[in-house]
Formats: C-alpha cells, structure tokens, sequence
C-alpha cells in the first residue's frame, strides 16, 4: 500500500496591511529611515525558526526583492520577515518590536550614483541594496534603543573587560569615552 505524502508545512504568511508591525514599521520608517521613503517594503510572518549551533535564534531577516521577482511584478522592493513565535511573546515589547524594525530597515539602502542620486534601471525603476551589520548590530539602532538583545549585551560585556586592557587605556587618556550607567539587560525606553 502507497504512503500518502505529508503536505509541505507553510511558514511564511503576509502580516496584515494596517496591523501594529505596519504602524511600526511606518514609525520606523518616519523617525530615521527617511532614504526609505518610496521603498515599497513588504512584512511577512516566519515562524519555526529555531537557535543556530550558537544558540542564537533569528527575530528578522531583511531581503532584497531579485531583478527576477521586480521583473515578475512582485510590488515590492524589500520583505522584511519576522518571527511570528517570538513577536507573540509578552516579553517581547513594543519597544524592542520597534528596535527590530529599525535593524531591518538599516538593512535596506537606495544604490546611489557618484553623485548621490539614486539609480534606476531601464525601466525606471529605483534601484535599491542590501547592507550588512556594523557589527552584528547597526551603531543606530544601538543609539536609538540601547542594549535591546542578549547578543549586545555580551558584546557590551566583552568590551568592557576589553576596557581594562592597556591598548584601550592608552586610547582614553587622548579621549575618554563617556558612558552611561545602564542595566544592560533591560529593555530599552
């Protein structure tokens, strides 16, 4: 007797236009991704991520739509995937939402000319990028939301050790860095 095959599991779905992650996103955008402005970005749900060998476990992926896929009409520039099991969790705050969209959003980036003005391709339309990390973070999302992640908190820890080292204390007496008293685990305001 034949086994029926198992149907394909789906984790992918479009978050709802007009739901909180848009109102987010859309907050985002406004405060300080204004290069963002005509980037048609797209918000889908992920869910079944699990932690990676090193136990980090992904909240976002930001991805740029192929010439295939703007070719195919898809009406987008950027998809920002979130993950659906993490997003659901009352940990999970607003704030810290926010800070995600705003990590996603440093991904994406217009492709400018020599001259600062955005490229379009032969059809006229705007042409975009992906960008990578600073380091593992973006210095922005960092000013703009604090030490808002596990992974930042340990890199934070490691500089800090890092600070009693005399490559580092040499470095100071030129320019001090200032730093403020935080809990490096709390959510950031």
């Amino acid at each position: 007797m034949a086994k029926l095959a198992k149907n394909k599991r789906c984790d992918i779905t479009l978050v709802e236009e007009g739901s909180m992650p848009y109102t987010l996103l859309a907050k985002a955008r406004g405060k300080w991704h204004s290069d963002l402005a005509e980037a048609r970005i797209v918000l889908a749900w992920r869910t079944g991520w699990k932690q990676n060998r090193d136990g980090r476990l992904t909240l976002g992926r930001c991805l740029k739509a192929t010439d295939l896929q703007r070719e195919l009409r898809a009406d987008c520039d950027f998809v920002i995937f979130l993950n659906k099991d993490m997003w659901d969790l009352k940990e999970f705050t607003d704030a810290r939402k926010l800070a995600l969209l705003d990590h996603e959003l440093c991904h994406a980036a217009p492709m400018l000319d020599a001259h600062d003005n955005q490229k379009v391709d032969a059809r006229g339309r705007k042409l975009w990028r992906s960008r990578g990390h600073d380091v593992e973070e973006f210095r922005s999302v960092i000013q703009h939301h604090g030490i808002w992640k596990a992974d930042l908190a340990k890199f934070a820890e490691a500089l800090l050790k890092k600070a009693e080292k005399p490559l580092l204390a040499a470095m100071e007496k030129d320019a001090p860095p200032t730093m403020p008293e935080t809990n490096l685990m709390a959510p950031p305001n």
